[in-house]
């Protein structure tokens, strides 16, 4: 998920609406993993892998292949579409209602 013109795209997640459409489409829950603040890659919950795989990928991805001025987080969000709520994996208290 990114902007049209690719540039410091991750803040789409923010935007009202597009989690909730990516979700509704897929029809399921999303992992949202950082790629860098260009862009995000969204997954499928229970899909292809565990949180604790994403965060791996993640970590790896922004210690070999991110510029260290471009790496957002070495975390791992989880978006439920029911409730509209996005959260750090594995961290309910920290959900956000979008």
């Amino acid at each position: 998920m990114t902007n049209r013109k690719g540039l410091n795209g991750f803040a789409t997640i923010l935007y009202p609406g597009a989690l909730k459409g990516a979700a509704d489409m897929i029809g399921k829950d999303l992992y949202v993993m950082p790629s860098s603040v260009h862009e995000a890659v969204l997954v499928p919950a229970g899909r292809f892998m565990e949180a604790s795989e994403l965060f791996g990928m993640v970590r790896e991805v922004n210690a070999s292949c991110v510029a260290e001025e471009e790496v957002v987080s070495d975390s791992v969000y989880f978006y439920d579409r029911k409730e509209q709520k996005l959260c750090m994996a594995g961290e309910e208290g920290l959900c956000v209602r979008l």
